[in-house]
């Protein structure tokens, strides 16, 4: 049991990161979600060094950040005091890790993919 547990640590992370990396490269927003300490972080962290080799503009921040948090509760728009602003048809790749701590997180993502997406 031990053997088959371990192929599932080094397997499934790798299947999960593999469609990550497909889908930054569509101007879509991705959530990802699971149980606490599974590895999220860190894979998204991952993701992001990976895609910044590659010469994508990448920015991490975290919204454990309770200053950066308040910001973007505040007005969506603040993220550009931490990231740059995307020129018409630029592409840049956000990773929010725990999203979940702002008031609407999901009427922030909506802000974002109408105002810039595509």
């Amino acid at each position: 049991m031990e053997c088959y547990s371990k192929i599932i640590e080094i397997y499934y992370p790798r299947l999960l990161y593999n469609k990550l990396w497909e889908h930054a490269q569509l101007p879509e927003i991705t959530v990802l979600t699971g149980a606490r300490q599974t590895g999220k972080s860190t894979l998204v962290k991952e993701l992001g060094r990976q895609l910044q080799n590659s010469g994508r503009p990448v920015f991490y921040h975290t919204l454990e950040d309770v200053i950066f948090q308040k910001e973007l509760d505040e007005n969506p728009e603040n993220l550009f005091h931490f990231t740059i602003k995307p020129e018409k048809g630029q592409r840049l790749i956000v990773i929010l890790d725990e999203i979940q701590y702002l008031k609407d997180p999901g009427r922030f993502l909506k802000f974002f993919y109408d105002m810039y997406a595509g």
